[in-house]
């Protein structure tokens, strides 16, 4: 299945950082080594790329040496709050109420496939997973998805719930079999076809105790607007901004403040919609520049200096500085490629 597309909110991987920094690793060196900006693992409004998820899991286990990373990542996620859409299901009235929300704004959590929800003789959520290029980082991801899931339900029934079972579709993992079971409080089943969480039915209408009708009305409209964000927004604002640079309706000297007063939203919004798109501001406008000045150099009508100031760089050596970061050679050598390109002619064509 590709992953090209898959992201994974940041706010999931707080309590990951914070046990990487317990151990002594560098935040700025694992972000580095996985090609993740340090930025983004910080704005819990980010959203990260499957396969640099599991590259980074995959770091961090190997650093740490720990086999039982996911487990205790997954404890820390499922008892704490660290996303709008975990504190939205912790209000609610009951845990069917919850595990609605959960389905119906999963996406606040990542973009894989919403988990499924049975309830026959007993009740069931299956989670389905996308495997990436990472194998060791994506089969912790699901064991700290699943076991987030097993903690939070405890957190929201109480101590008094334990699962049926657990199943994974991860290998046995030997010894460690028992510590997980001891851990997760239940029977866990490895190898098996599918992730999911088994238990009964009682727990499902209880009342909770952190139920607060005012709170989930108001959580409900925060929840609703970000996923209606995520679902289509970003990618519509940042072709709005590309378009009105391309038309001239906006400058290429663009200030991130003057494109969200385009847009009609505050600087801090537009960064979280083009976050979601996995760009940000600068590398957008960026982009546009090294396009707009890739086409004035073809068309050859432009000294350097000229087309500096046109595509928004202060001076030529920021423009050559940037066009060569971004293809790997200086506007004169483009201009030089263009200029030995031979022109078709009846004598040559």
């Amino acid at each position: 299945m590709n992953t090209d597309k898959t992201s994974v909110s940041s706010s999931v991987l707080i309590p990951l950082m914070s046990y990487a920094e317990e151990h002594g690793l560098s935040i700025r060196t694992i972000c580095d080594d996985t090609g993740i900006e340090a930025a983004k693992v910080n704005d819990a409004n980010s959203r990260i790329d499957l396969n640099r998820v599991d590259a980074l899991l995959e770091t961090i286990a190997s650093q740490t040496q720990e086999p039982l990373l996911g487990v205790k990542i997954g404890y820390r996620l499922g008892t704490r709050s660290y996303n709008l859409l975990q504190h939205l299901m912790i209000v609610c009235p009951n845990l069917m109420e919850a595990i609605h929300k959960q389905q119906e704004y999963h996406i606040l959590f990542s973009d894989e496939p919403v988990p499924t929800f049975e309830s026959n003789e007993s009740a069931c959520i299956t989670f389905h997973f996308q495997n990436s290029e990472f194998p060791v980082g994506s089969q912790i991801r699901m064991l700290t998805c699943v076991a987030a899931q097993r903690f939070w339900l405890g957190f929201k029934c109480g101590k008094a719930f334990v699962p049926n079972c657990i199943e994974l579709r991860m290998p046995h993992p030997g010894i460690l079999a028992a510590e997980i079971e001891r851990v997760m409080g239940c029977e866990v089943k490895f190898d098996r076809s599918e992730d999911a969480i088994h238990f009964d039915n009682k727990w499902l209408y209880l009342d909770s105790p952190f139920y607060n009708k005012s709170l989930l009305t108001l959580m409900e409209k925060e929840t609703l607007a970000l996923k209606l964000m995520l679902d289509s927004q970003s990618t519509r604002v940042a072709n709005t901004i590309r378009e009105a640079l391309k038309e001239g309706r906006l400058s290429y000297r663009l200030s991130i403040e003057q494109a969200a007063d385009y847009i009609g939203v505050s600087a801090r919004t537009l960064n979280r919609y083009l976050s979601h798109e996995g760009t940000n501001f600068k590398n957008l406008l960026n982009e546009e520049r090294i396009a707009l000045a890739n086409k004035l150099l073809i068309q050859g009508n432009s000294c350097l200096e000229d087309i500096a100031q046109d595509v928004g760089y202060s001076s030529r050596r920021s423009f050559d500085r940037a066009f060569t970061l971004s293809v790997g050679y200086s506007p004169a050598q483009a201009r030089n490629k263009v200029s030995v390109v031979p022109q078709l002619g009846p004598e040559n064509s």
